[in-house]
């Protein structure tokens, strides 16, 4: 798999927002989620726009480290740029984060395709996630990420059997988690999409041993990948690469034996 950091862009990248698109209202100081027109590799395209504040201080750090690791995984997710945008209601710009919807085939986010969301819409969502291809990958990455905020109004359709997953500001803790604290033992990060929407033992027998298998396969692509991950990132340069890095590490460790225990399969 080849490796793909997020670019930084120039200040005429961002275009401004897609008109009469919902904004996320900021929240802790200056953060803003909203859907933007960019200038991407010479096309215009749409995409999520992300400010931090300065309580969340490795929130762009994260999102970049993800996106760079599942793209060497071949795991579906969003690309990703950095990019000076403004803060919508100020004259402000800052560095932000941008996920570029699918350039083919996006049908939106379940929260968005599927309104309102009853009990019939969730049982829906739940069959199509589960007859997605890279499910079980997804499930089996966020795990080795630490992400516990993986949901439905983070990944988008894109096909029949197709997902792809963008936001993931709260992997290895979150983006206010002290870095010396990516140094202690690694615990389960409750996976919202097996745990939530139906009940874990119910989930079949396929699907249970296909994302134990999914696990130990980016396990081993983790290892491939890992001298060129740790140069992208630049581990050693930094304080916090160098212990997400470390963190990731003695995750890959423990999470197919987390997924064995918690799926309930002794194989």
């Amino acid at each position: 798999m080849t490796i793909r950091v997020p670019p930084l862009l120039g200040v005429d990248a961002y275009l401004g927002p897609v008109p009469g698109a919902p904004s996320r209202p900021p929240h802790g100081g200056l953060r803003e989620t909203h859907l933007a027109l960019i200038r991407f590799q010479g096309q215009v395209r749409r995409a999520y726009v992300k400010h931090f504040s300065v309580t969340e201080p490795f929130g762009l750090f994260n999102e970049a480290l993800a996106c760079t690791l599942l793209s060497g995984l071949g795991v579906p997710c969003s690309e990703g740029a950095v990019l000076p945008a403004p803060v919508l209601g100020s004259d402000e710009a800052t560095l932000a984060f941008a996920s570029l919807e699918a350039a083919r085939g996006f049908e939106g986010t379940a929260k968005q395709i599927y309104q309102p969301l009853g009990p019939e819409q969730l049982d829906e969502v739940t069959r199509r996630l589960h007859a997605c291809a890279a499910f079980a990958s997804i499930i089996a990455a966020d795990q080795l990420l630490g992400n516990s905020d993986r949901n439905i109004g983070n990944l988008a359709f894109t096909g029949p059997r197709s997902i792809e997953i963008f936001d993931h500001e709260a992997i290895l803790g979150g983006a206010a988690f002290p870095t010396e604290r990516l140094y202690e033992p690694q615990v389960w990060a409750r996976s919202k999409l097996i745990e939530d929407l139906a009940p874990i033992q119910a989930l079949s027998p396929r699907l249970k041993t296909g994302i134990i298998a999914a696990a130990e396969v980016l396990v081993d692509l983790f290892y491939e990948i890992q001298p060129e991950f740790s140069k992208a990132i630049q581990v050693g340069a930094t304080g916090r690469a160098t212990a997400s890095a470390e963190a990731i590490r003695r995750r890959s460790h423990e999470v197919v034996g987390w997924f064995r225990s918690r799926l309930g399969l002794l194989i």
